[in-house]
Parts: structure tokens; sequence; C-alpha cells
């Protein structure tokens, strides 16, 4: 179940999701309007507001992309600076995408090593899904606040830094 948030950032969120309604590739195993939703549920309005809605649906369903086949205890790393052909949306910076196991400090971590290599952090969406995948890893469901008893704990981070 989504938190409750403010009318104006619920607003932002709906055009972000019904973007990524619109461009969603493919068969996805979570609805892309649903994850864009989910994903962006805790991100500030002004982060929000900076960028194109456009923008913010395909980082989303790049993510999802990625996230779609994960074994436990194997993390998915990506760091790359986002092509729109290739990638589905721009930004001026740098993307660190790590989908893992959940556990503490992890974005702590990742700032502190961005802090230490004087990398400012640009945007970041840090959801903790409960996830529910196959026998081969396979994501088949996604939940956020309300994880089911079939699911595990995961941490999606998504960190725009200086390119």
């Amino acid at each position: 179940m989504l938190g409750k948030i403010p009318a104006a950032h619920q607003e932002i969120i709906n055009r972000i999701a019904a973007r990524a309604r619109r461009a969603g590739r493919g068969r996805m195993p979570v609805a892309a309007d649903r994850f864009a939703r989910y994903f962006y549920n805790g991100v500030s309005e002004l982060d929000l507001v900076q960028r194109s809605d456009s923008d913010l649906a395909g980082a989303a369903l790049a993510q999802l992309a990625m996230g779609r086949v994960r074994r436990p205890g194997r993390p998915l790393v990506r760091v790359f600076n986002p092509d729109p052909a290739r990638d589905g949306f721009a930004t001026s910076n740098t993307v660190i995408a790590v989908i893992t196991d959940d556990m503490p400090f992890l974005v702590d971590s990742i700032g502190i090593v961005c802090t230490q290599k004087r990398l400012a952090i640009h945007l970041i969406a840090h959801p903790v899904f409960g996830v529910v995948r196959d026998r081969r890893g396979h994501l088949t469901d996604l939940y956020l606040d309300d994880a089911r008893p079939n699911s595990k704990p995961e941490s999606w981070q998504y960190i725009e830094i200086d390119r």
C-alpha cells in the first residue's frame, strides 16, 4: 500500500506513471505505471519537477528491465551514461543502478563512496520492495509497504551523480 503523499506530489507521480504506461517496452512482469508509482513514491517532489516525465518514466523502466532476473545473493550493478536510443531516457549525469538483497546502510555506503570521490549526487530513488521471484530468479511481482509472506526484501537504487 502506498503511503499518503501530498496531492501535488501525487499528481507528478501520476504523470510519470502515465508516461511509463505509454512507453512500456515489451512484456514486463509488473505493470509499468504501477512500478513507476512505487519507484518514485519516496522521491522528493523538488527532485521530480527538475526532470521531464518522459525521462523519469524511462529511468524507471530501465531499472525494471534490469531487475527482471536476479538470483538471491547476487547483486546487479550498472554504472552508465544513458543513451536515449539504448536506455529509453536521457540525463546529463552518470547513473549508478543497483538491485540487491536489502541490508542496512546500502544507500549510506554508496553516498560515502560518492563523497570520497567528490561526486555530487543529483537524484536518488531507493525503494525497498518486497519482491517475488521464481526459482530461476525471474521477477514475478513486487510490492511496496505491504510485502507478502512469499516476498523477499530487495533494495532497488537509482542514483545520478556527476558525469
